[in-house]
């Protein structure tokens, strides 16, 4: 059986560099380079395939947003994904002879969450998958967050298999498209939210230390994020031990690349192992945007992304207002705390290393949009520093996870706490409060 995830062979972040390689190579691979690129753009040109899945004997296509598709066992029906970010949304589309059962197997999610469907409708008149749905079908139309008590909108059954990894039974209709949302269960909508933020590392057992002194310290976490340059040495084995070593903490990891995994394949296997570069999520009334910046460049594509998801970040934020009866103070340009994570810092606080973009003018640009968006921070690593830019709008967290030659107790991680209280350390973002300590990484 052959999965569909549409793997690239060839990353559309190499296209932004053909006018350099053109007037470095001359007329000839120009143009053998330009007609490959126009061939790969119309059927690769973005990083939207890797959590879609499409089977005609299935007569369905499912994805996981942000996600990846893992594997597929079409005579067992069973479908395995890995979340992004512990919280996803599951689309599914069937068609007339779609399977009456079918296994989703999820990684990387919060252990305390349910899959709910939110939006169930029919797909009338449509060819799908090869199979025409009948326009005699009756009409569905259910919005779940409107009919919350229609027993199609009830959880979907599932069985955990460990703390971050569960199994769905769905039960497919016949031309429907049916969308369902990882949900935290509603008693802890509420609740603080924590995550730890690693930079970059000399060795990727590191986070193991970080993580185990965590918990022995009693903090557990809703995600880690560790922020790229996380390997001993540039290599694929040392991607897939990255991979190996974060999915055994069963805390849910979010995963940036750097430098050292974009690797000569132009950040593939990274992907085919932790998912696309660009995605956003929401958990416990807090926003968060990832962005890819190993290069110290940001794509047309990756500028696009960032647009698309701060506009629907700010929608968001509207209808969280809406629903709460909350009204703005003069000033406040959003209710929900929202933050960004990337590889490579807009700016180098120490403007002399040009660590930061390449492109000051992109650089503003985007801090830019952050600002007129509300961001309040922006966390990234690259930098062997710490440093806590609060002059700057949004504010620039910059973490280094190891040690140098010269200073040999740089290496530090950030434990960051989102709460509806207000305490003596805590600063305000947006309708919450953000603690942030800094501790050592343990020897």
């Amino acid at each position: 059986m052959e999965l569909n995830k549409n793997h690239h062979s060839f990353n559309p972040r190499l296209a932004q560099n053909l006018p350099h390689l053109c007037r470095f190579f001359h007329l000839l691979p120009c143009i053998f380079l330009l007609i490959s690129c126009q061939n790969i753009a119309e059927t690769s040109s973005t990083q939207r395939y890797l959590g879609e899945f499409s089977s005609d004997t299935l007569n369905l296509t499912l994805s996981v947003t942000p996600g990846l598709i893992e594997d597929a066992d079409e005579e067992s029906k069973i479908i395995q994904a890995r979340s992004s970010a512990g919280i996803s949304q599951v689309s599914m589309r069937t068609g007339p002879n779609v399977s009456e059962t079918l296994t989703l197997t999820l990684s990387n999610i919060h252990p305390s969450v349910e899959l709910r469907p939110r939006v169930i409708r029919r797909l009338s008149s449509l060819d799908t998958l090869g199979a025409t749905c009948s326009e005699s079908l009756e009409d569905v139309d259910i919005n779940c967050d409107d009919d919350p008590d229609n027993t199609l909108c009830s959880p979907v059954t599932q069985r955990a298999m460990t703390t971050t990894t569960a199994s769905f039974v769905l039960s497919p209709q016949p031309c429907l498209e049916t969308v369902y949302r990882l949900e935290l269960q509603d008693a802890l909508q509420d609740k603080p939210l924590s995550f730890v933020v690693i930079g970059s590392l000399t060795d990727p057992n590191d986070i193991n230390k970080i993580h185990n002194q965590e918990l022995a310290l009693g903090h557990t976490h809703d995600f880690y994020v560790i922020l790229g340059d996380a390997l001993q040495n540039k290599s694929e084995t040392d991607v897939v031990a990255l991979k190996r070593i974060t999915s055994a903490l069963n805390t849910v990891s979010v995963v940036l690349p750097g430098e050292e995994e974009i690797l000569y394949d132009q950040g593939q296997l990274f992907e085919s192992l932790f998912g696309s570069f660009d995605f956003r999520w929401t958990i416990k009334n807090t926003q968060f945007l990832s962005y890819y910046s190993a290069t110290q460049n940001i794509s047309t594509y990756g500028l696009s992304s960032i647009q698309g998801s701060l506009r629907a970040m700010q929608s968001e934020d509207q209808q969280w207002r809406v629903n709460n009866e909350i009204t703005l103070e003069e000033g406040q340009a959003r209710a929900l705390p929202a933050f960004a994570f990337t590889h490579t810092p807009l700016f180098d606080p120490d403007g002399l290393r040009e660590m930061g973009l390449q492109s000051r003018l992109q650089a503003s640009r985007v801090a830019s949009l952050f600002s007129a968006a509300g961001l309040h921070a922006v966390f990234s690593g690259h930098i062997l520093d710490n440093q806590h830019v609060t002059s700057s709008t949004p504010h620039a967290i910059i973490t280094s996870s190891q040690n140098t030659r010269l200073e040999s107790s740089l290496a530090s991680y950030r434990r960051v706490t989102i709460n509806s209280s207000q305490t003596t350390e805590s600063v305000p973002v947006g309708n919450f409060f953000m603690t942030m300590s800094t501790l050592s990484v343990p020897d």
